[in-house]
């Protein structure tokens, strides 16, 4: 299953950071808004040909564009582009950018040969459409895009491994300084509907029914800070959930994360030496990992049971006693007993399942890597790594 929400974040450069304005000569015939043509102008130096436009209304600062459609190709892809109306509210063009109180479309969908995006209504605020010559050829799409907040509503994405999947909402808020990267920000992804029965992949349309879910329904969220001075980037709460299944969330911080290191890690290719440069400088210091249960371990333990035709608190006492064993080979006595301890407990009452990193030092990521690979026993003791159940 190859399902993945794209992040709000992601969308917002999709839907926006691609209408760049810069001078470029015009293919399009001149509307008289000022606003609109400079749009029109940046869907251009995005790539956009055979551009089509209805009509144009403006009322005082606010400017509608009517029916637009355009095709897009960039890196030898080719997108169709349309939309019903795109509207721009309290809207100027200052030094050559357009700047938004509001920023608006109805009916906007994106088609390429192999997947499909339809939004019904998307709305961002304090928009700021960036000039190419102000950004990076390489640059993160991020970058080119200023807002606010995205609110992005009545989706459809269509693919050709998963069908048709709705997604009720997706909402993105991102704080910044400047031209600077965001600093802080927050999305979430509300109602993903996941239908197995579109799913392309057999297996996992046969274990997804053996498990008893005709219908999944997902939502994700996450929020994100980067203390500039301090260096530190924080990843406040990643949570995945989904009805009948559970609830994943992650929370981590990471030191060493400077400005430079932002900047490289914005670029879309890296040679082996920026590479290892990165990784002896990105230090680890805190990891928090936890499952929280909702159906899903009962499930699988059923069906693992009566495969084995066995009873399931049979079959759990069976995994309990064999788990010493399969542990040996973290050649870890004292986390071996942690996790024996924690795992066999969380399989014979499914609640939560945790797993804390807290170094005593935080180590550089490239550490970790070396490590991992010379001594992995050790990584535990280096990471001060705890496993815990049902608390």
């Amino acid at each position: 299953m190859k399902f993945a929400p794209p992040s709000s974040m992601a969308l917002g450069a999709a839907l926006i950071a691609s209408l760049l304005v810069g001078p470029q000569a015009q293919a399009f015939e001149p509307t008289g808004s000022v606003v609109a043509d400079t749009f029109l102008e940046g869907l251009e130096a995005g790539g956009a040909q055979n551009l089509t436009v209805g009509s144009v209304e403006t009322s005082g600062d606010s400017v509608t564009i009517n029916m637009l459609s355009a095709t897009m190709r960039q890196r030898g892809e080719e997108m169709v582009l349309e939309a019903d109306a795109i509207a721009f509210t309290d809207a100027e063009v200052v030094a050559g950018r357009i700047k938004a109180g509001a920023m608006a479309a109805q009916n906007l969908s994106m088609k390429t040969d192999e997947a499909a995006f339809f939004a019904a209504r998307t709305a961002a605020t304090n928009v700021i459409l960036v000039r190419p010559q102000d950004m990076s050829a390489i640059g993160a799409p991020i970058d080119a895009v200023g807002y606010e907040s995205l609110d992005i509503g009545d989706i459809r994405v269509t693919t050709d491994d998963e069908g048709t999947v709705p997604i009720a909402r997706i909402f993105s808020t991102l704080e910044r300084t400047g031209k600077a990267p965001p600093t802080k920000g927050a999305f979430q992804i509300e109602g993903i509907t996941l239908d197995p029965a579109q799913l392309d992949d057999a297996q996992a349309k046969e274990t997804l029914s053996d498990l008893g879910y005709d219908m999944l329904n997902l939502s994700m969220k996450a929020s994100f800070e980067w203390d500039v001075p301090n260096s530190r980037a924080i990843l406040e709460n990643l949570e995945v959930s989904g009805d009948g299944i559970g609830t994943l969330s992650l929370s981590a911080t990471f030191g060493g994360i400077t400005p430079d290191v932002v900047a490289t890690l914005k670029r879309q290719s890296h040679d082996d030496g920026e590479l290892m440069a990165l990784a002896q400088q990105v230090t680890v210091e805190s990891i928090n990992l936890r499952f929280d249960n909702d159906t899903v371990v009962e499930r699988v333990l059923d069906r693992q049971a009566e495969e084995a035709n066995m009873d399931r608190a049979a079959f759990v006492e069976r995994l309990n006693t064999s788990l010493p064993q399969i542990l040996t080979l973290l050649q870890n006595p004292p986390f071996q007993e942690k996790v024996a301890g924690a795992v066999g407990t969380f399989l014979t009452t499914p609640g939560s399942l945790q797993v804390v990193a807290s170094p005593a030092q935080a180590p550089t990521v490239g550490a970790l890597a070396g490590t991992a690979m010379m001594a992995p026993m050790a990584v535990p003791v280096l990471l001060g790594l705890e496993i815990t159940a049902n608390k």
